[in-house]
């Protein structure tokens, strides 16, 4: 009797959960914008190669982003803003291939929340460019 009632009870709170919540519709014709974030992190960061080599090497990335905005997703871009941050990774001795770092671009939906737009910022979908950096090879992850 115990299991039946606790079923139902369940049962019940998981239908009004899902009917309580709230409908957020996207706005797929809000104009989008393409951003690069610099919070310095890259160009400050110290792996043994001068300001030169390293000012060098982060237009060589700004040059990867440029390549990435040519794509007929971002040259049409509606309904998502695109964020794109440069982070710079431990780079413990210098190996030869510059400083190792990460492009992260971020996808921020437009939404009506209450009759005006919002943007989802919490943890939006995104997807991430390893630069200089040979992780992979130096670990067995495959296996």
């Amino acid at each position: 009797m115990r299991i039946i009632l606790l079923t139902l009870l369940c049962t019940t709170w998981l239908k009004f959960s899902v009917y309580a919540q709230k409908d957020y519709p996207l706005i797929t014709d809000h104009p989008g914008t393409f951003q690069l974030i610099d919070w310095g992190v890259y160009t400050h960061w110290n792996c043994g190669f001068t300001k030169t080599e390293t000012s060098a090497n982060y237009q060589k990335i700004i040059t990867i982003t440029d390549l990435v905005r040519k794509n007929p997703v971002f040259i049409y871009q509606k309904g998502f803003d695109c964020e794109t941050y440069v982070y710079a990774i431990n780079c413990p001795d210098k190996s030869g291939y510059g400083i190792p770092g990460e492009l992260s671009f971020g996808f921020e939906d437009w939404f009506m929340n209450k009759g005006k737009p919002a943007k989802y910022k919490i943890e939006p979908p995104s997807w991430k460019i390893q630069l200089n950096h040979l992780n992979g090879l130096k670990q067995r992850t495959w296996l």
